[in-house]
C-alpha cells in the first residue's frame, strides 16, 4: 500500500479511500490468511494519516505491519 503526499492511497496501484479499506482487507485475508501489511508513505504524509491506515488493518486482527521508509 501506497500513501501519497497528496492524499491518495494505492493498494496494488488502485486508488482507494481509507474508507473502502477494511472490506479490501476482509477480502485479501480471506485469500490468504497470513497477508502482511506493509505500508510506503511520501515524507510528507502526516504521521495521523499513516496510523489511521495502521488502525484499520489492527482492527482486523493484522498485527504484522510493516512501515516502508525511504532511504536518504
Amino acid at each position: 500500500m501506497n500513501v501519497k503526499s497528496n492524499g491518495e492511497v494505492l493498494l496494488d496501484k488502485r486508488k482507494i479511500t481509507v474508507e473502502q479499506l477494511p472490506d479490501l482487507l476482509l477480502k485479501a485475508q480471506a485469500i490468504d490468511p497470513s497477508t502482511d501489511a506493509i505500508i510506503n508513505a511520501d515524507k510528507d504524509v502526516s504521521h495521523g494519516a499513516v496510523m489511521q491506515i495502521v488502525d484499520a488493518f489492527r482492527k482486523l486482527g493484522m498485527e504484522r505491519v510493516a512501515i516502508g521508509v525511504e532511504g536518504k
